[in-house]
């Protein structure tokens, strides 16, 4: 394993990571650093590269789509501006927001950013749920033969959909608060309204980082792998795991949990 890699080692690792000859949407999230260094000079000549990457490989009419969190925002007066507020998860969603193409969903903790021919249709729309109908995730699913890459990190450590998939089924142990938030909006200041799915307080269950739901999503599906650099990268198609996690909170409504909570005080 070679601690340096380059910009043909990311194109071999795409190519190898495809499951069809097109993909209509890419959602990218994980940690760079995880690779290693590039040889790529700096870390933004790192991002475009990776950027350019993926364009090469998945083409022009592919668009590519990220989360860029910003839940340190929740119960504060931090103003949001989806132009300008960068988000916790790091460089690849930085770059993401800063991309002069890009577009960025508006609410102020739960943003998605996308770059490509369908990044309107994904993120363009003012919602107050981040999860659920007509949001990012349901649209990009909506999308043909969408893919999820993670770069360094397992994807059962990044995967946000799993909480899509708890709206679309009302987990009992989550509820939607509303939260008063100022965000900018067309150079304008605004106080606005927007909804989060939280988990009740009172709640006493182990997450276990959504390790059941991809042991048993790899059962029937494959999470393919590619060596770079000093890491791996990962990848899914994200409709299959969708449906493994509809199935799945069929079967089991606390699967998110090592196991149902000791006390539920949405009982009550």
């Amino acid at each position: 394993m070679r601690y340096h890699y380059t910009y043909d080692d990311l194109v071999g690792a795409f190519t190898k990571l495809r499951f069809f000859d097109q993909h209509e949407a890419v959602f990218i999230s994980g940690d760079l650093g995880k690779l290693g260094l590039g040889d790529f000079g700096n870390r933004e000549q790192s991002l475009v590269s990776l950027l350019n990457a993926l364009i090469d490989v998945f083409g022009d009419s592919t668009t590519i789509m990220t989360s860029t969190f910003t839940h340190d925002l929740v119960n504060t007066d931090k103003v949001f501006d989806k132009e300008k507020t960068l988000s916790m998860h790091g460089a690849v969603a930085n770059f993401f927001i800063n991309h002069p193409k890009s577009v960025r969903s508006s609410h102020p903790f739960t943003s998605f950013c996308a770059i490509g021919p369908k990044a309107e249709y994904l993120c363009g729309e003012d919602l107050i749920h981040p999860y659920g109908i007509d949001s990012p995730y349901d649209k990009f699913l909506s999308l043909q033969n969408p893919l999820t890459i993670s770069l360094g990190l397992p994807p059962n450590i990044t995967c946000s959909l799993v909480h899509h998939a708890e709206v679309v089924m009302n987990v009992p142990y989550r509820y939607i608060k509303e939260f008063s938030h100022k965000v900018i909006q067309n150079g304008v200041e605004l106080e606005k309204n927007y909804c989060l799915p939280v988990v009740y307080r009172e709640v006493e269950a182990t997450r276990n980082k959504n390790v059941r739901i991809f042991d048993i999503f790899k059962e029937l599906n494959q999470v393919k792998e590619a060596d770079v650099g000093r890491g791996k990268i990962y990848c899914y198609q994200s409709n299959e795991l969708f449906k493994s996690m509809i199935a799945q909170f069929k079967n089991n409504i606390y699967c998110w949990f090592d196991s149902p909570p000791k006390n539920r005080p949405y009982r009550k």
